[in-house]
């Protein structure tokens, strides 16, 4: 009989934060570069984005659609 091999657990060491946000964005923002959208990265204050969130869940919509569609 062929004798049982132990499993050799290897230790990885943490990903930083940026590691994994660049891993996330790999996996999860790929399709919002296309060529009828792109990212957009902006500050706006915060009253803006809780409306932006209540309009969103009060239409059952997404936040991007909340924010497009008056730009239409």
């Amino acid at each position: 009989m062929a004798k049982a091999v132990p499993k050799v657990r290897r230790r990885l060491r943490a990903a930083s934060g940026a590691e994994r946000q660049a891993a996330y964005r790999r996996r999860h923002l790929n399709e919002v570069d296309t060529l009828d959208s792109a990212r957009l990265n902006t500050v706006v204050p915060v009253a803006t984005k809780r409306a932006l969130v209540r309009l969103a869940k009060r239409y059952a919509v997404t936040q991007r659609e909340t924010w497009t569609a008056p730009l239409k």
